[in-house]
């Protein structure tokens, strides 16, 4: 999954078909979800193993069966254990288009005024509108992974016959008002991941990293541990690394070309902070990766 940008600001799918399917699995190289937001909405679904996500604020433990839905600009995170799942991302606008009353439907959702309900647990489904929901979503999955012919018009008949559910019977929520300091916060530690995303390539120091959330560097270590759980050169470096994995699996530059690709300008160095992030170094994670896929 292309969890690279934190804001993740690239288009999704293709024009026409704003959508993406991610299915990860222990060997994928961004199986770890650092914590972002990006504007569209996401629905993960849980095929095996344990994933504890974060949205929002609110943690959720979701088990095998479960969905979690994540709306949109809301900062999330997540650790699997041992788990395989799959988003789906979308722009919930492609579902109205330019029909004007499907528009003032979903208006309340797009301007983020409601949420829907996150949780969905596999259990619920013994209910029967959450049956039928949970129906139209894995139609949806299914038809993302299989592209058959004229999969896209399934996909949005799926996608648009669930927010039909969501709405109909009210499976929503009024969005959270934050306190003007705790939504200034959120301004705060998007505009650094958001300046992570842009020039993680380049050099970037603690200075400018406050700079962006308008804190002195002192002050905004404490404020920056305290939103994500890391320090800021460490989160920094593991967005690097993550995007180093990905550049050693999907072409053939050396070592030397992706450190310098990914921010690092010493390659000794670069060595050094990937074998503590990934517990190998550069070319072994290559050489494992591609004696993986050979065997599958």
């Amino acid at each position: 999954m292309q969890y690279l940008a934190y804001k993740e600001s690239r288009p999704r799918g293709s024009f026409g078909y704003p959508v993406e399917l991610y299915q990860l699995n222990p060997a994928h190289p961004q199986y770890h979800m650092p914590l972002h937001w990006h504007g569209e909405v996401e629905i993960i679904r849980l095929l095996a193993g344990r994933f504890d996500c974060t949205v929002g604020g609110e943690t959720y433990q979701l088990r095998p069966g479960d969905l979690l839905f994540i709306n949109s600009g809301l900062l999330h995170t997540g650790s699997p254990t041992r788990a395989i799942y799959d988003c789906l991302v979308f722009d919930l606008s492609w579902l109205a288009s330019e029909a004007g009353v499907l528009q003032q439907l979903l208006k309340p959702l797009e301007q983020q005024l409601l949420q829907v309900k996150p949780y969905w647990p596999a259990q619920t489904e013994s209910d029967a509108s959450s049956a039928e929901l949970r129906k139209a979503i894995d139609l949806a999955f299914e038809e993302a992974r299989g592209q058959k012919p004229a999969y896209q018009l399934m996909v949005r008949a799926a996608l648009s016959q669930a927010w039909g559910l969501i709405l109909r019977e009210r499976l929503t929520r009024p969005a959270p008002v934050s306190a003007t300091g705790s939504r200034r916060q959120l301004q705060q530690i998007k505009a650094v991941l958001s300046l992570i995303e842009k020039q993680y390539q380049q050099d970037l120091s603690l200075a400018q990293l406050a700079a962006a959330a308008g804190m002195n560097s002192r002050y905004f270590c404490r404020f920056f541990y305290r939103m994500t759980g890391h320090t800021p050169i460490d989160y920094l470096n593991d967005h690097r690394i993550e995007a180093a994995c990905c550049l050693l699996l999907s072409s053939d530059q050396t070592v030397t070309q992706i450190a310098s690709a990914c921010g690092f300008r010493d390659a000794s160095y670069f060595i050094r902070v990937f074998k503590k992030y990934k517990k190998v170094s550069p070319r072994a994670y290559r050489r494992q990766a591609a004696a993986a896929a050979a065997g599958s």
